[in-house]
Order: C-alpha cells, then structure tokens, then sequence
C-alpha cells in the first residue's frame, strides 16, 4: 500500500499502427521486437490506461473496489 519508486516523465503517446505494447521492452512501429525474449515473464492483469496520473487516493480506492 505504500510507493516503492517514482520519477517525473513528460510526453505524449502517439498512434501506432502496431498497437499498444504491454509487458515488453520495445515493440517498434512494424510490430517486430528487437529484443527477443525481452518480454515480461509473469501475468498482468486488469490494464487501466488514464490521460492523467492518478493520485494515490484514486490508486488505493480502485485497489480496494476491486477486491
């Protein structure tokens, strides 16, 4: 329930014809992986994408929603 590590980040997501890349290095425009077996070696689960970062109130309220 506590953060671990956090750092600032700025930009912007861009459309991509390839998609979203979720639990992998770098998947590049074309849909290829550069980077064989770079892949997240686990499970995720329950993907939420927002326009902004959510605070930690809204983290924990949806955490404990989801129960």
């Amino acid at each position: 329930g506590a953060p671990v590590n956090s750092h600032a980040i700025s930009g912007q997501f861009s459309a991509r014809s390839s998609g979203l890349g979720i639990g992998c290095r770098n998947v590049l425009i074309n849909g290829t992986n550069p980077f064989a077996g770079a892949f997240f070696s686990g499970l995720i689960d329950e993907v939420s994408l927002y326009s902004r970062a959510l605070s930690a109130t809204e983290i924990l309220n949806y955490y404990n929603a989801s129960k």
